[in-house]
């Protein structure tokens, strides 16, 4: 009954595959039959996944036994194709269903089915299969031949070629535009000259490029369209300094170096590191390439009142001031002190004064690895240097990798 209702379903759908044959089969047992010879047939639907690859169905023997006893059998069947080629379709099944002889036996029935030439709809089919009796552990082969009809979809039809669009008609030279002929004239000419020339018989074949207000092209391509007027910009600075170009920072190379394209017209350049501030007001052109060099960082002194090792707020401010452009170089701090009074006093005043410096620095946000205090304390020549200059600590941007 089960079955019957899979082949009423499968019959009931679009597109079937019906098969029909003759089939023998022996075995052990055999579900107190030794072997058969009768009719198989069968119809399956394919279901719409894998490519129609998988379908279900019913399928039907009857006959006769070896000792002439009448049989019956039904059983849902699902069927996967493995392979599907022009001359030959192979494909796995498995059943499930009942075997009707003496009495009702349950089978599970795996086989493989053979599909052969090339005709469209009807090819013969040979299957095999493996009828077992789950219990006792009876079973028996069957070889059924036959054919098959297979109602095959219509082929897809083909997608519409896309038509080529037409190559645009060259444009009319400008006045002032000029046409490159190749051999053998070899020349620029003037739409006159063009007319003349052709006149006469000089020019073999179209011209090769168009120049004219836009510029040099293929000869019939259009115009390309216009691009922003830009110029570059070259900013030689040094490792350490930061470059803001129009108040945004820009990224350099490991020298200091910064290239960038940038629009024509005027433009606000910024450098800063090591204690000095640059602000240089530049004018880009276009198609032109403007270089800037800045100048490298000076040593900045903090001065100090006699025997005191303490900021006053000018020098506060001086460091401030330096903090805020340091960029990341390496700041190193030398102290130092008038020669008048004791001399172990003035060397203890330069290294207070050094460290009261460096102190200074960090705390205005410069990093404690950006920052060194130089052990050589003797930078003033009493000699040459006043000694209001030499009452100070001086900062020197050191040109080196910072950590």
């Amino acid at each position: 009954m089960i079955g019957l209702l899979w082949t009423v379903a499968a019959m009931a759908a679009e597109g079937p595959e019906v098969a029909i044959g003759l089939t023998t089969a022996i075995g052990n047992q055999t579900f107190d039959q030794r072997g058969w010879l009768g009719l198989q047939g069968g119809i399956h639907q394919p279901l719409p996944v894998w490519d129609r690859r998988l379908t279900l169905g019913g399928r039907f023997r009857s006959g006769a036994s070896l000792r002439g006893e009448p049989f019956l059998a039904l059983e849902p069947v699902a069927r996967l194709f493995l392979a599907n080629r022009d001359d030959t379709t192979v494909a796995a099944s498995l059943g499930a269903g009942v075997h009707f002889a003496d009495e009702p036996v349950a089978v599970i029935s795996p086989g493989l089915t053979v599909d052969v030439g090339r005709a469209p709809s009807i090819r013969p089919r040979f299957e095999g299969a493996v009828h077992y009796r789950p219990g006792p552990g009876e079973w028996r082969l069957s070889l059924t031949s036959g054919i098959v009809w297979r109602d095959r979809p219509p082929p897809p039809e083909p997608e519409p070629v896309p038509e080529p669009e037409p190559e645009p008609e060259p444009e009319p030279i400008a006045d002032g535009g000029m046409l490159w002929f190749g051999a053998p004239v070899c020349a620029w000419l003037e739409p006159e000259q063009v007319i003349e020339a052709t006149r006469l018989g000089k020019l073999e074949g179209p011209p090769l490029t168009t120049f004219d207000s836009s510029g040099p092209r293929a000869y019939g391509s259009t115009p390309a369209a216009p691009i922003d007027q830009v110029g570059n910009l070259v900013i030689a600075a040094w490792p350490g300094d930061v470059i803001r170009v129009d108040g945004q920072p820009v990224q350099t190379d490991a020298s200091g170096f910064a290239v960038i394209n940038q629009p024509e017209g005027d433009v606000s350049v910024e450098v800063v590191g090591g204690g000095r501030r640059l602000d240089l007001p530049l004018s880009v052109a276009d198609r032109h390439a403007l270089w800037v060099a800045a100048d490298p960082p000076q040593p900045i002194g903090v001065r100090f009142p006699v025997a005191i090792s303490t900021l006053d707020d000018d020098a506060r401010a001086t460091v401030a001031r330096v903090a805020s452009a340091a960029g990341t170089w390496m700041l190193e701090v030398r102290g130092g002190a008038s020669p008048e009074g004791d001399p172990e006093r003035n060397a203890q005043l330069s290294v207070e004064r050094a460290q009261a410096v460096a102190q200074a620095l960090r705390d205005a946000g410069v990093p404690d690895d950006h920052i060194r205090v130089a052990e050589e304390l003797d930078i003033f020549d009493p000699e040459t240097d006043p000694p209001e200059h030499m009452r100070a600590a001086i900062v020197y941007p050191v040109l080196e990798e910072a950590p």
